[in-house]
């Protein structure tokens, strides 16, 4: 099966940008859309709720194995990363 997948990446200045990028989306996107901020780990991320707000897609941290769906919204957890393209594994940054 045919997936699309959009990914959009910062640092922590980019959230603005991104807020709009997401903002534009419309609600029928007809791809996944990841979002990758540079946080700090020692923090709880509040960036779900925030682009929840502004955005359009359903937008949710991402969990071990989640799936990637048409019109939705992933963010990446801070301090892990993600080396799957069809499901996520997670692993620290530092490992």
């Amino acid at each position: 099966m045919k997936r699309s997948l959009v990914v959009v990446g910062g640092s922590a200045g980019s959230i603005e940008i991104v807020e709009r990028i997401l903002h534009d989306l419309p609600r029928r996107f007809a791809a996944a859309a990841c979002v990758v901020i540079h946080t700090t780990p020692r923090r709880r991320s509040e960036l779900a709720p925030l682009f929840n707000r502004v955005g359009r897609l359903p937008a949710i941290e991402m969990a071990e194995g989640m799936s990637l769906e048409e019109a939705h919204g992933r963010l990446a957890a801070s301090g892990l990363r993600y080396v799957h393209p069809s499901r996520l594994i997670l692993s620290d940054a530092d490992g």
